[in-house]
C-alpha cells in the first residue's frame, strides 16, 4: 500500500470500489425530497461525454436519522438537472439495507422512488495530481489499488 500512496501523491492510482451498491432515485423531485435526509448539497448534473461515460462532481454525504444518527455514508450524482432530475446513489454494501429502509419510511412514493441498478456499471476513482491529463489522454495503463 506504500507504493499506492507514494503513486497518489505523486502521480496517479486507479482505485477499486468493491462491496457498492448503485441506487437510481428519480419522480417528480428527488432532488427536493433528499434535500432533508442527507448533510451535503446535490451537486449538479453530470456531463455526458459520450460513449456511456460522464464527468463531474460526486460529492460525499451522508445519510441520517431525525435524531441525527448515521444511517450511512454515500455518493450522490445528479443525472439530469430539474426537479424532477434523477440522482445516483454509490452507496457501501454495509448501508444499503438501512439506507432502502429509511427510504421507505422517509421518501414519499410520489415524489421519489428508489431502484437499485442491476445491469453492470462500472465506477473509478482516479487520486493523485495526474489524474486529470490522464482522464482526458489515451493512457490506459494505471497501478491499481484496493482500498
Amino acid at each position: 500500500m506504500i507504493g499506492g500512496y507514494q503513486a497518489a501523491q505523486e502521480e496517479v492510482v486507479l482505485l477499486s470500489r468493491p462491496a457498492r451498491r448503485l441506487l437510481r432515485v428519480a419522480g417528480l423531485a428527488p432532488t427536493q425530497m433528499f434535500s432533508g435526509l442527507l448533510t451535503g448539497m446535490t451537486p449538479p448534473a453530470l456531463q455526458d461525454q459520450g460513449a456511456g461515460t460522464h464527468l463531474g462532481h460526486v460529492p460525499y454525504s451522508a445519510m441520517l436519522t431525525p435524531n441525527g444518527r448515521l444511517v450511512t455514508d454515500l455518493r450522490v450524482a445528479r443525472l439530469t438537472n430539474g426537479d424532477n432530475g434523477s440522482l445516483l446513489l454509490d452507496l457501501p454494501e454495509a448501508g444499503a439495507v438501512s439506507a432502502l429502509a429509511h427510504f421507505e419510511k422517509f421518501l414519499p412514493p410520489r415524489l421519489a422512488k428508489v431502484v437499485e441498478l442491476v445491469e453492470p456499471v462500472t465506477m473509478v476513482t482516479l487520486v493523485g495530481p495526474d489524474a486529470p491529463q490522464r482522464l482526458s489522454g489515451d493512457t490506459i495503463g494505471f497501478p491499481v489499488d484496493a482500498p
